[in-house]
């Protein structure tokens, strides 16, 4: 069958050129790219195929997406290809030292999906190749959200094209607004509301304990993915991406710690680290408001279903801005390739319509095509439409090649402020200078 496929695509190609009605790069999974289509011709007379090694990160159930025919449809698509596919187990660092130890032997794949931490640490260190110049003949490029548009730039230009959102979503307990006579259809929606309901849902003992919190502010959050959305929501740009500066000292950032300490002084919230998710009250159901990860809001659902109802997600919040947090996989192509040409035909392939609709239906993926909205919302009716608004709005982790020194600092200047033993602007003050130190 697959021969038959390969042979009706060539014969397809042949009548095509003869009537001088080839397809144009950036189509959809149904057609076949230009480049694809000439270099099929090519290979074709030659005999000789091109070798192409694809790499995928082992999150958003890519192994199913493989085993259920990825590699067999993107082969019969470029008959001149030879299509390896690799899905890489562990960890996102556990995919950089294996890219790294590939660097080492010169063999680099040519085509990488990894987590937006690895795109943005090697992509400030040029480990990516410069998509302009295909990005701009990509018909698909105007089917793609904004905000995905926009995390998949640098400096240079755009070095991926982000395929898979990870956001952090909004979550509140309906049984708990209920109690505290608030209406669970009308969860608060700007800072000054969120500040009312995190009051009137917190419950004490008689000893001033805490039995139930309002809102989820982590005593530590080393890598911002809570206090960041908030500084942006209050208008603080945070990182100067394009002069690669810090802006902790910004009046905004200072402001926008002053407003969560002294919701966390008030007592609504447990001490907590964000990172660790035994420690979220809110996910030990001692708390009525969170924010978390979507995959974390799926599993507690799962392991709990008497809670589907129950625990809600909500539009994001907002003050100046309504912003979210918002981790992307991204597909790459490493700078080292031999194949360019044939690397981006396979990224097109793979975020064609057709493609990510598969992945949306059979993995539960959040699309990034406008056009495939509707179908991720009439799939999940309890959470589609939100969740959708929230990735609409939603911000990675920022872009620096020195992010790891911004968590370095950051980190225990939150802690001090939320034990109350600094001040948001003396402990912003001390990281911004720790940080420019570091960084020259």
């Amino acid at each position: 069958m697959k021969k038959l496929l390969a042979l009706l695509l060539c014969m397809s190609m042949a009548v095509s050129a003869l009537i001088g009605c080839g397809s144009s790069q950036g189509s959809t999974a149904s057609e076949t790219p230009a480049s694809a289509e000439t270099s099929a011709e090519e290979g074709t007379a030659s005999g000789e195929k091109t070798d192409i090694l694809v790499w995928l990160f082992s999150a958003d159930n890519m192994q199913a997406y493989v085993d259920e025919g990825f590699t067999e449809r993107v082969n019969e698509a470029f008959p001149d290809y030879n299509v390896t596919v690799e899905v890489i187990a562990g960890t996102a660092a556990d995919m950089e030292t294996q890219y790294n130890a590939a660097k080492m032997s010169g063999q680099v794949p040519d085509v990488m999906y990894v987590a937006l931490t690895t795109f943005a640490s090697f992509g400030t260190r040029g480990e990516w190749l410069t998509l302009d110049s295909y990005m701009s003949d990509w018909e698909g490029m105007n089917d793609v959200m904004e905000a995905t548009l926009n995390i998949c730039k640098l400096p240079e230009g755009y070095a991926g094209v982000g395929m898979a959102p990870a956001p952090s979503v909004f979550v509140y307990r309906a049984d708990m607004f209920e109690a505290a006579g608030l209406d669970p259809d009308t969860p608060p929606t700007n800072w000054e509301e969120l500040a009312e309901y995190a009051e009137k849902l917190t419950i004490k003992d008689a000893q001033g304990n805490i039995v139930q919190g309002g809102l989820d502010i982590p005593s530590i959050d080393t890598y911002l993915n809570v206090t960041a959305p908030f500084m942006r929501m209050n208008g603080a740009v945070v990182i100067d991406e394009t002069a690669q500066e810090p802006l902790l000292t910004d009046p905004k950032v200072i402001e926008t710690l002053e407003y969560l300490y002294g919701l966390y002084s008030k007592g609504v919230s447990l001490p907590h680290d964000w990172q660790k998710a035994e420690t979220v009250p809110f996910l030990n159901g001692t708390s009525a408001m969170s924010f978390m990860n979507l995959d974390q809001y799926v599993k507690l659902i799962k392991e709990n279903p008497e809670m589907e109802g129950v625990v809600k997600i909500a539009p994001p919040v907002g003050n100046e801005v309504v912003t979210s947090f918002c981790g992307y996989r991204m597909m790459t192509i490493p700078a080292e390739t031999k194949n360019p040409d044939a690397a981006w035909d396979v990224i097109e392939f793979i975020m064609s319509k057709e493609e990510m609709q598969i992945r949306v239906e059979n993995q539960g993926v959040i699309p990034v095509r406008e056009s495939l909205v509707s179908v991720y919302e009439s799939l999940n009716p309890e959470i589609g439409k939100t969740v959708m608004e929230t990735v609409a709005v939603g911000k990675g982790a920022f872009i620096v090649p020195w992010i790891s020194t911004l968590y370095k600092y950051y980190g225990p200047a939150h802690e001090a402020i939320m034990q109350g033993v600094k001040t948001p602007a003396e402990a912003m003050e001390e990281a911004q200078a720790g940080i420019l130190a570091e960084i020259g």
